[in-house]
């Protein structure tokens, strides 16, 4: 264990440059950190840094790599910071499984799609947010966002704005009680919207104004009667509920 553990820091401390899947997912090299640079001028298939104790990514500690998918799992990592991601060309990046409870604002603007029309996709899944403020996402270049099963109790208004390429967003098995106005308004294009397994008893009318919606899901909540009333110039698909 001693042995793999200074050897792979050794590693991280030169700076990693290569063309093969670099993997790193076992519970017995502890990695706290990830330095400055420690993936730098990096092109790869797949990045995985799984159940290594990893606490703490530094700025720029993924700068000027193109690779097409990151898996950062299952580690006690809590906060992410604005340029830890610098000029990232990545398809998929995947950081569930956590403790995370802090994004700040500005930290996935320096990621970018590798091919225009790539489906780019940022999964934050069983971690531990609690809310989803402006500047978190909005400006970003994803498809698809997912944020389902944390402790999300509030979307602030224009959370989800100047998000041109969005298509799917998922906020399924979180804490919500009420969708207020503004949250999901003036999407570009027709997104699939998951909101089931909340505790949803409010939407206000304008919740979804200026949207189109291809599929909204609100299964398991607490709604009383929803009417064409509770979707103001809203257009929506497939409804669940």
């Amino acid at each position: 264990m001693f042995y793999y553990s200074v050897l792979f820091l050794f590693i991280l401390n030169l700076g990693i440059s290569t063309q093969d899947n670099l993997s790193f997912q076992n519970e017995n090299i502890e990695i706290y950190s990830l330095r400055q640079r420690t993936f730098f001028d990096v092109t790869t298939k797949t990045i995985v840094i799984k159940n290594c104790s990893l606490e703490r990514i530094e700025i720029e500690a993924f700068k000027n790599i193109h690779v097409h998918k990151i898996y950062i799992v299952e580690n006690p990592l809590k906060r992410l910071k604005r340029r830890m991601f610098s000029n990232v060309q990545v398809d998929e990046l995947y950081l569930d499984r956590n403790n995370i409870d802090s994004i700040e604002p500005g930290t996935f603007n320096y990621v970018l799609p590798i091919y225009e029309d790539s489906l780019q996709i940022l999964s934050l899944s069983y971690n531990s947010l609690q809310t989803v403020t402006r500047g978190m996402f909005s400006g970003t270049n994803f498809r698809k966002i997912v944020l389902n099963y944390n402790q999300i109790e509030s979307v602030e208004f224009g959370s989800f704005e100047n998000m041109p390429y969005l298509m799917a967003l998922g906020l399924g098995g979180n804490k919500l009680k009420r969708i207020d106005v503004g949250v999901f308004n003036n999407f570009h294009m027709p997104v699939m919207l998951k909101l089931s397994e909340n505790s949803i008893g409010f939407i206000h009318p304008r919740a979804f104004e200026n949207s189109t919606i291809f599929s909204l899901d609100l299964e398991e909540n607490n709604l009383g009667v929803i009417s064409k009333s509770t979707f103001l110039n809203t257009n929506i698909g497939w409804f669940f509920v």
